[in-house]
């Protein structure tokens, strides 16, 4: 007795490919939940921003604007090479700046200033006021900058970003940086009127003045210094007149 054929069970032509793609098509389907989900889903949204400048927390106002633009990016899609170079190239005060994505929803910034050239302080606070090689205004800050120092009697309407407009505490700051150049190991100088106070080793002073030759002075001062026999028991280093006083 012959089978009726058409009572045979067939192999569907479709079955077989839904069978045989099965497992590439699940693995395309997932490749591609997971590019949406990385690059386009709330998952990894830019909520947090810590940022760090010269290890102290960020505070200009400039600054903070920029970052919060980026507040919702997501974070694959967040180009940090070019945020770099975007915020250094618009902020001379910044030479590096490193970025790190925390995933899922946090960036960190850790910035570094341009390189100090100068500073002032007032001498009852311990916050010092830093300067860049042309006297711009780089910024504040609470640990010594080691870097020629100023102490100044008043230190008001300085703007991040622009040289003192009052010439007496420009010119006071060029002083600074010039004798600090000329005798090594000083530790501060603080103009008074027309004198100036310079900060030793050893506890020791020199006393100068604005009104006579800076030249002739340094020189003095200079030829004190290398001499260690006279320097035993001085305290205080006078080169106003033609022959230094000790005391």
């Amino acid at each position: 007795m012959g089978l009726n054929k058409e009572f045979l069970p067939t192999r569907s032509r479709y079955l077989v490919i839904t069978r045989d793609y099965l497992l590439p098509v699940l693995f395309i389907i997932f490749g591609l939940f997971l590019w949406w989900l990385s690059f386009f889903s709330p998952a990894f949204t830019l909520q947090n921003i810590i940022c760090q400048l010269d290890y102290e927390p960020c505070t200009g106002e400039n600054l903070l604007a920029e970052l919060a633009k980026y507040q919702g990016t997501n974070l694959f899609r967040l180009d940090g090479p070019a945020l770099s170079a975007r915020l250094t190239s618009a902020d001379f005060t910044l030479r590096q700046a490193e970025i790190r994505k925390i995933l899922p929803h946090t960036l960190a910034l850790s910035l570094q200033s341009v390189y100090p050239t100068v500073a002032a302080k007032l001498e009852t606070e311990a916050t010092w006021i830093i300067f860049d090689e042309q006297f711009r205004v780089i910024g504040t800050r609470t640990v010594d900058p080691n870097v020629p120092t100023l102490t100044a009697s008043s230190l008001t309407n300085l703007v991040v970003g622009s040289a003192p407009q009052d010439q007496t505490l420009l010119d006071a700051l060029k002083l600074t940086r010039a004798l600090s150049a000329a005798i090594p190991n000083i530790q501060g100088i603080k103009i008074v009127d027309s004198l100036i106070y310079l900060s030793l080793p050893d506890y020791r002073q020199a006393i100068m003045s604005t009104e006579l030759p800076q030249a002739t002075q340094i020189q003095s001062l200079q030829a004190v210094l290398a001499n260690a026999t006279i320097l035993s028991g001085i305290s205080t280093i006078d080169v106003r007149f033609s022959q230094p006083v000790l005391r």
